[in-house]
């Protein structure tokens, strides 16, 4: 514990002691998300995303972001435009997807204190978990029942990314508000997939410079 402790105060030493261009931060998004896998109703649902960005600044007004994000994107379904003759026959349907997500973006900003501009690239998404919920409805109609499932897909697959927004410096921190667009340009395993999503994204920077 000593050691790590050590460790920690040493690489925070040298941190605050560097001439980097280099910032660390936090971000979080609250999204609406279209996941189809083998359904192709589905309809849109609200999720979020929460995770940790590394800034390189390239110069004043570019910079490389890369980092880690932890998403739980949804997807609803309405039996009831279908039909399904199954007894008991389902009536709806929720999904929750777990998704792992590494994205590489360029950034182009103008301005000092207050900047505007956007981010444009892609990302490595991997969703490994898929909570679900299943109400069926007996042939009588009076009554329902919920069955939950959790499955491991699997599936990565390889989305491109598009931001736009303001950010306020103060002294070595950053605040940022972006609204943001996601979209799957190919699947790299297992199942088809269809993404898109429309967030509302807001993080906070630290420059160690």
């Amino acid at each position: 514990m000593k050691q790590l402790l050590l460790l920690l105060a040493t690489l925070l030493g040298l941190t605050a002691f560097s001439q980097t261009p280099f910032s660390i931060g936090i971000n979080s998004s609250i999204d609406l998300t279209s996941v189809e896998t083998e359904l192709k109703y589905a309809e849109p649902w609200i999720g979020y995303q929460i995770g940790v960005r590394l800034k390189y600044d390239l110069n004043k007004n570019f910079a490389l972001t890369s980092g880690f994000n932890h998403q739980n994107k949804g997807s609803k379904v309405d039996y009831s435009k279908f039909k399904i003759y199954d007894n008991p026959k389902p009536i709806s349907s929720e999904v929750f997807h777990k998704i792992i997500q590494i994205p590489l973006l360029l950034s182009l900003y103008m301005g000092d204190k207050i900047r505007y501009g956007f981010s444009l690239g892609m990302a490595y998404n991997y969703m490994y978990r898929a909570n679900s919920s299943i109400t069926f409805q007996d042939k009588n109609n009076l009554n329902e029942e919920t069955k939950r499932y959790t499955s491991q897909p699997s599936i990565q697959f390889v989305s491109g990314l598009f931001s736009f927004g303001a950010e306020y410096n103060v002294n070595r921190v950053t605040f940022r508000v972006e609204p943001n667009i996601t979209y799957k340009f190919f699947d790299l395993k297992y199942a088809t997939l269809n993404y898109l999503n429309f967030g509302l994204g807001a993080s906070v920077y630290y420059r160690l410079k």
